[in-house]
């Protein structure tokens, strides 16, 4: 409160002295307040959507984590308890559930998969354009291939700005090219086939559940879809 009102007083002006080893070469007009008086002002504005995000977000993991103890802890429990107050046919039910077990469990075989395989392919793509530490970020990959919507380009996007940034223009095009049309759309032609294989579902169909999801329901909309 103190530096703000400070500023605000027009206080704070200031130089920024760009020296090597003690040598004063240049000294830059620098108005320090201006800019610090508008990051407070934005801080102030959004300090509670700031923090009711963040306690959101570690609310949600932990009734994610206790959600996970209880139904791998009572999974059965609630599976017989879904079938005796369901008003169909216990058969029904029972094959019900079948199907939903199989279509969870060929959702999240078939991301990790793909996972793996777009993992694989970015780090071909770094070994043939030259990113140091190749293995590495392709490891990374297979983990940001998990997040839907942005994914592989949390890896692949930051490596292109790095060649080209480094003056390596015609390989920070080609990982570009390569990063859209083979690390980016595999996901679409090779993931449908993946999860549409355990659900007995068209792959154009899958396609369509999978990305109405995302739209619909954000990041976990790749298993509701």
């Amino acid at each position: 409160a103190q530096v703000y009102a400070s500023l605000a007083e027009g206080e704070g002006a200031g130089t920024i002295f760009d020296s090597v080893r003690g040598t004063l070469f240049e000294v830059i007009p620098f108005d320090v307040a201006s800019y610090a008086k508008e990051a407070l002002n934005w801080v102030a504005g959004n300090v509670g959507i700031v923090l009711s995000g963040v306690a959101k977000f570690f609310v949600d993991i932990i009734l994610f984590v206790m959600a996970l103890y209880y139904f791998l802890k009572d999974g059965a429990v609630f599976r017989r308890a879904f079938i005796s107050l369901s008003p169909l046919m216990d058969e029904d039910d029972e094959e019900i559930a079948r199907m939903l077990g199989r279509a969870i469990n060929s959702i999240v075989t078939g991301r990790l998969l793909m996972a793996l395989v777009q993992g694989l392919l970015a780090m071909i793509g770094f070994l043939i354009f030259g990113i140091p530490n190749a293995i590495l970020w392709g490891s990374v990959t297979v983990v940001t291939a998990l997040i839907p919507g942005i994914g592989t380009a949390l890896t692949v996007a930051p490596a292109v700005v790095y060649l080209f940034l480094g003056n390596a223009t015609g390989a920070a095009a080609g990982l570009f090219v390569y990063g859209v049309f083979v690390v980016g759309l595999i996901d679409n032609i090779l993931g449908p086939n993946l999860i549409g294989r355990g659900v007995l579902l068209h792959p154009f169909v899958i396609l369509l559940s999978v990305l109405g999801g995302i739209v619909l329901f954000g990041p976990t909309g790749f298993v509701l879809g």
